[in-house]
This record gives structure tokens, C-alpha cells and sequence, in this order.
């Protein structure tokens, strides 16, 4: 009585491309590059058989849908709790704003996601103002656990697809897997990214992570890098499964190393040689089964015991290590086939 989720962003919308905050704004739409990355993943899904589709009902979010349902009979059920994180106080502004204006509370917002508050103004009446306050991620999060509450139950043994936003997936995510807030930015979601979570027994069990932000179907090598294009970039293959399939891949990256260890001291250790604060290095760990799960559980803050990362063969996970930022989760169970 499983249920299958798959999660979509949106395409690239306007101001992605401009380089501004969203939040709940439905100010922006898609661009038209958006449109094409909604096209690749309308062909990527069409051999999918999906019981359900949801979105957020802001703008960006339903055109990407509609372009992936596209000649398909399939209905849209719009969601106000697939709606993105709300960050009233920034909406509109740029993030080099933010980063230089608003210092202090964007420190906050990407190391303390989880204890980060925003204050903002809001029109009482025709002339006053109202200070209020939020915790965005912290909201977001109840928002999540609300939508799979709601959800899961009703679509037992069916595929679901969900249309969101970003940060909503990455709580949709963390909620699901019981990864807390304060790893909220560990997980990169980029526009048509998809991810697959599945719950075995309803939600009366953590779900399993079976595919995290897969761009391949967009004609990307890797993810594209979010957190600046400096620091390290670890390919992470399990040594005991075949890589014909992977190698073949591997060949059109630029690697600058690889390495293989039995501990994470060991890798730690290794890592530290390689990092660079003045350009980007990739290379591969070839690990254990055990040792990726417990290298991405101590990233993720979830236990290393935790059976919900599911990894499969002939996959790998990327794993990025920004200068000054706390690693990123840029894709797990990354493969070169398109098919999911």
C-alpha cells in the first residue's frame, strides 16, 4: 500500500532569472526557457503512469504544470500548502540586496533557518502600519506536514505528482525523511529538478529518498552549483555495484581526483587536501554503501542508522562543499538514464 511522490520545481520563472526573491509574491511567471524545462519534463513523465497531480496555485507553479499535463487527461488539483516559503520583507528584492542591506538577517536565514524571524510591515488601515512577525521556515515546515496528512492517505498504492517550489519541496523532503530545519539548506532543488520519495506504510513510517533533484532530462552533465562555483564538488559512487553505465558518463567531466576509504576521518582527511577557496575541484570517493549513507546522514542531520536513504546501483550522489557554507545535498541517486 505504498505511496510514490514525485516532486517537480518549477521551471526557470522571471525572477529566478534576475536574481530576486519570490516567496508567496505571484509577481513572477515563467521565462521562456521555463516553458522548455517544463516541455523536457512533460517528456520525461509521459511514460509515467500518475494517479494524481498537485501544485502550488501561484503562477510560476501552475504554468509549469499545465505544460507538463499537456495532451494528457490527467486534472490539476491547485494546493495552498504547496505555496513557497513566505518571505514578505524580501519578495522583490535582489539577493545581492539582501546579502549586503540585510547582513545580519541573511546570516541568519542560511546557518539558523530554523530559528530565523522576519519582521515585516504590513497596511492595518489607510494610514497605519503594522509590525508583525514570522518564522518562515519553521511555518513552512508545519505547512509540509499538514500537505502529507492531508495527502498521503487518500492516494495509497497510487503515483502522485507534486508541482512546487523549491523550498517547499526541500521541507516537503524533510518532513517526509524526519530531517529537521535546521538542515533546511543542506538539500538543492533546481528549477524542474525531480525527486522521489516513497512511503511504505503511510505515515505511520519515515519515507524513503529514492531520487533527489535529477536534471539529466534537462541536457545538464550536473546540477547546476548554487552556492557559488568555488569549494569542492565530491562524486560519491558505491564500491561494490557496476559503473559500465556510470563510466561511460564520468568520461565527459573534468575529474581532478578520486579517492577510496573504509572511514569518514579518513575521507575527511583526504577532503581537506583538496579544497580550494579560489576555484571549484571535482572529484570522486568511491565508498561503501554504508559510508555514503553515513556521509549524507551526517549532512542531512538524521540519524546514521536511518534506513530512508534508498541508494540504487549504477547511481551516484554529489555532494558540494561551498566555501564559508555548510555542504549541499546537489543530487541523490544521480544516473545518466532519463527513465524513473
Amino acid at each position: 500500500m505504498a505511496t510514490r511522490v514525485i516532486l517537480v520545481r518549477h521551471g526557470q520563472s522571471t525572477y529566478n532569472a534576475e536574481k530576486r526573491y519570490q516567496g508567496c509574491c505571484d509577481e513572477s511567471v515563467l521565462t521562456e526557457a521555463g516553458f522548455v524545462m517544463a516541455q523536457q519534463t512533460r517528456d520525461l513523465l509521459k511514460r509515467t503512469k500518475i494517479h494524481a497531480v498537485y501544485s502550488s496555485p501561484l503562477q510560476r507553479t501552475k504554468q509549469t504544470a499545465i505544460a507538463i499535463l499537456q495532451d494528457s487527461a490527467r486534472e490539476l488539483t491547485c494546493h495552498d500548502h504547496l505555496k513557497e516559503v513566505a518571505l514578505p520583507a524580501w519578495e522583490g528584492l535582489s539577493f545581492q540586496h539582501v546579502r549586503q542591506h540585510l547582513a545580519e538577517d541573511y546570516q541568519s536565514w542560511k546557518e539558523r533557518p530554523h530559528e530565523f524571524q522576519m519582521q515585516f510591515a504590513e497596511a492595518e488601515n489607510s494610514v497605519a502600519t503594522l509590525t508583525q512577525s514570522r518564522f518562515p521556515v519553521l511555518e513552512l515546515y508545519v505547512q509540509a506536514q499538514q500537505f502529507w496528512k492531508e495527502i498521503i492517505l487518500r492516494h495509497r498504492d497510487e503515483t502522485i505528482l507534486i508541482v512546487s517550489h523549491g523550498g517547499t519541496i526541500r521541507a516537503l523532503i524533510g518532513t517526509a525523511i524526519g530531517m529537521g530545519c535546521q538542515a533546511f539548506h543542506t538539500l538543492q532543488q533546481s528549477n524542474c529538478g525531480v525527486s522521489i520519495l516513497e512511503f511504505p506504510q503511510g505515515l505511520e513510517k519515515p519515507a524513503t529518498l529514492q531520487a533527489m533533484n535529477r536534471t539529466q532530462h534537462l541536457g545538464e552533465t550536473l546540477p547546476k552549483l548554487k552556492e557559488g562555483k568555488l569549494g569542492l564538488r565530491l562524486l560519491l559512487i558505491q564500491d561494490s555495484a557496476p559503473i559500465r553505465h556510470l563510466a561511460k558518463f564520468l568520461k565527459s567531466i573534468h575529474l581532478e581526483f578520486c579517492v577510496s576509504c573504509d572511514r569518514i576521518d579518513q575521507l575527511t582527511q583526504e577532503l581537506t587536501w583538496q579544497m580550494d577557496a579560489e576555484s571549484l575541484t571535482t572529484g570522486i570517493a568511491i565508498l561503501t554503501p554504508n559510508l555514503i549513507r553515513q556521509l549524507l546522514a551526517n549532512t542531512l542531520e538524521i540519524p546514521t542508522n536511518s534506513s530512508v536513504l534508498d541508494l540504487e546501483p549504477e547511481t551516484m550522489s554529489i555532494l558540494h562543499y561551498p566555501i564559508n557554507h555548510r555542504p549541499v545535498l546537489q543530487a541523490f541517486n544521480f544516473t545518466p538514464n532519463e527513465l524513473l
